[in-house]
């Protein structure tokens, strides 16, 4: 066989009708316009009332669109995550019109908002820059740049038209900036009692309210314009948004728990509807004496203010292909793959082929097994599942089942973990929350549902990697936390974590200058390998001494904002090693150290079926490799 023809694309294995924003037309608002996630993204137009698709337009190279809205003439632009670009959407002509990049060099849009004469603002990432289309001249103007000093996000806007003031929410170290179009000058204005917030994550202007959700904890500050005070606070809002004002009665509705409850702004009282929705909104408007949402499962609700009644519509939205965040090979011997963004888990059975796909847990960082089951890490807030792969996938009757969160602890993605089979533990390392260092190790023991975590072992530094022997947690660690922390490390550092002792007994820097170590393996003579960046290193665990240091690959992280994960390794039975890094498919004769790229982009992650073919992912798809037999 030829190298060409051991690789087989197995195929999309997840599918979603994912969406992130949506607006209502103001003048029909029966119409309905939002970004379906791909790649490619697709802007669909529809009559959620009908469920007739309007239009559906492919948006090629486009992953997805966190930013909507409506300009006061009537015209609909997105703003673009990955990409960072501004699309206008002309409803008379029907043509989708790239506008290009506002701020050069910036991957996301996270909010847009209208502004007066059909002008458009919005904010981006990593710059934290303010920028504003104006369609008279037909070009983007940057405002300002880096808003906040050593902040990355402007993660919400809202233009105030009675004061011609912008208030923009920033983070990953929360921020309120009242911005003047006139003058040009910012206020910080966020209440004392949030500075120690990630984001000021959504906001909108109802009369002279301004409303401010904060994100983490779901509080809505609510702040007088006119006296620029904060009046109320509104708890565990889960709705992203609150409702515009009800124009007869001058109440705002939001979701809190699940459950519809109105806040009457000029009582200061809120009170639950007990009216329970099966998701939370992204928008919502009045039509009559309805208030209609757009759910953030793709479905939208009406419901009726006198009646009470409440009704469920299901337009139909394209599914799009959903890229490959993880992968394992189960005890069962099937493949499992998790979704990025939505979530979701697949399972491909390498005999009969044929893939199945469940839609229960969200985005999935890292997996690993341990007897029957397999545990699922997933983002936000560090989540634990524990799916028992001998009994039917069935989240309703609790398998897979939540069994804790490191909210507490601050810890948000798990992408390091390993099953201790001789200890009947699993172990779990994490990168903190948005803004901060330091992760940890938890480790869980399912018999007694026990879990014991243990915060920032090594100072300042996170847990990208993991592998174990005889006792002893071996460790590689990445010096960025979450997204918008300065690294205040400089170094990656391999520790040993003593399971019985539950303590590290050593830790040291195994290859100077790197910043992220993302793999590591024991090899057949029990020797630890590992990948700092582009370097291969060969440890010793009894004499704690590096037998073996090449940089072996062209990849390093000096010009990167943060490192999660890269590389993914294995020894196989033919005696080579295979992997990924850098996007790439690679060989490596472990006596020669010779390597050779198989596949040169768009291969990640890695794993082994039963009969010794390796799985990795390359964007939505599960690729197939199957190595030459040993001679």
């Amino acid at each position: 066989m030829t190298t060409k023809s051991r690789f087989k694309n197995v195929g999309t294995q997840l599918t979603h009708a994912t969406v992130l924003d949506g607006v209502f037309d103001p003048v029909d608002p029966h119409i309905l316009y939002t970004v379906v996630s791909g790649p490619p993204a697709h802007f669909v137009c529809i009559n959620w009332k009908t469920g007739e698709q309007l239009k559906n337009i492919p948006m090629p190279g486009v992953v997805g669109a966190w930013a909507l809205a409506i300009s006061t003439t009537g015209k609909v632009y997105l703003g673009t995550n990955m990409d960072g670009h501004l699309y206008e959407y002309c409803p008379n002509t029907e043509i989708l019109r790239d506008l290009g990049q506002p701020v050069p060099n910036q991957s996301h849009i996270w909010d847009l908002c209208p502004g007066p004469e059909g002008k458009i603002y919005g904010g981006t990432y990593d710059q934290c820059a303010l920028f504003v289309y104006d369609p008279e001249q037909d070009r983007c103007e940057i405002v300002k740049s880096n808003v906040v000093e050593s902040e990355h996000y402007i993660r919400s806007l809202v233009y105030d038209f009675k004061r011609d003031h912008l208030y923009l929410g920033i983070g990953s170290h929360a921020h309120l900036i009242q911005y003047d179009c006139a003058t040009g000058q910012t206020t910080e204005c966020l209440p004392p009692h949030y500075t120690k917030k990630q984001f000021a994550y959504y906001m909108d202007i109802q009369g002279d309210h301004l409303f401010v959700k904060m994100d983490t904890g779901n509080e809505v500050a609510i702040i007088d314009l006119t006296s620029s005070k904060m009046v109320y606070e509104l708890l565990n809002v889960n709705s992203r948004s609150i409702s515009p004002m009800d124009p007869k009665t001058k109440k705002i509705y939001y979701t809190s728990r699940g459950f519809l409850h109105y806040y009457d702004l000029h009582d200061n009282i809120h009170q639950s509807l007990d009216i329970k929705l099966p998701a939370s909104w992204i928008e919502t408007t009045f039509i009559d004496d309805y208030l209609v949402g757009f759910l953030g499962n793709g479905s939208v609700f009406e419901y009726h203010l006198l009646t009470k009644e409440l009704q469920l519509y299901h337009p139909t939205l394209p599914k799009q292909n959903c890229p490959i965040q993880s992968i394992l090979k189960g005890p069962d011997g099937n493949i499992y793959s998790g979704g990025y963004l939505v979530g979701g888990v697949a399972k491909y059975n390498p005999k009969t082929q044929t893939s199945e796909e469940y839609h229960d847990i969200h985005q999935t960082e890292g997996m690993a097994t341990l007897g029957s089951c397999i545990y699922f890490g997933v983002y936000r807030n560090a989540i634990l599942y524990e799916y028992n792969t001998q009994l039917p996938w069935d989240a309703s009757k609790g398998n897979p089942k939540r069994v804790f969160d490191l909210m507490e602890y601050k810890q948000d993605r798990p992408f390091a973990m390993i099953g201790l089979e001789d200890k009947n533990l699993l172990a779990m390392g994490t990168f903190p929350d948005y803004g901060t260092l330091g992760g940890a190790l938890t480790l869980y023991n399912p018999v007694s549902g026990a879990w014991d975590v243990y915060p920032n072992i090594i100072p300042n530094h996170s847990i990208a990697s993991l592998t174990y022997k005889d006792g002893l947690l071996i460790g590689g660690t990445s010096i960025w936390g979450g997204i918008g922390a300065i690294p205040t490390e400089t170094e990656a550092r391999l520790f040993i974590f003593d399971v019985e002792k539950r303590q590290v007994v050593f830790d040291f820097v195994p290859v100077q200058n790197k910043k992220a170590i993302t793999a590591l393996q024991i090899a057949p003579d029990g020797t630890i390998w590992g990948l700092a960046e582009g370097n291969l290193f060969i440890f010793n665990l009894e004499s704690r001494q590096i037998l073996y240091s090449k940089n072996l690959f062209p990849v390093d992280y000096k010009d990167r904002s943060f490192v999660f994960r890269d590389a993914f390794f294995t020894f196989t039975h033919n005696g080579l090693i295979y992997g990924t890094i850098g996007g790439q498919f690679f060989q490596l004769d472990p006596e020669t150290k010779e390597t050779r790229i198989l596949k040169e982009e768009n291969a990640i992650l890695l794993t082994v079926d039963d009969e010794g073919q390796i799985y990795f992912g390359s964007n939505h798809e599960l690729w197939c490799y199957t190595p030459p037999r040993r001679i």
